[in-house]
């Protein structure tokens, strides 16, 4: 429920910027900000290869293109809204 949740809440703000908090791989806090991207293409193609079942949030930010695992998210912000995510 909670990535699709997520899944909605990205998908309607699409090329806009949002703000994302997560935990990285190591167990760290870390937020990123960037506009919600459409992975195609020259984009896929430079993205790490997922795990099946992973899914996948990409941010365009000024360094280029990062990507975020969906069930890592803590928190969303965008347009107005600040969405915490429960665990």
């Amino acid at each position: 429920m909670k990535i699709n949740m997520l899944r909605d809440i990205l998908n309607t703000h699409r090329g806009q910027f949002v703000s994302v908090t997560f935990n990285k791989e190591d167990g760290t806090e870390r937020t990123l900000s960037g506009k919600v991207a459409i992975p195609t293409g020259e984009i896929q193609r430079k993205t790490k290869q997922t795990q099946a079942g992973d899914t996948i949030l990409t941010l365009s930010v000024a360094e280029g293109y990062r990507t975020v695992r969906l069930d890592r998210i803590l928190s969303v912000r965008c347009a107005g809204l600040d969405v915490k995510v429960a665990s």
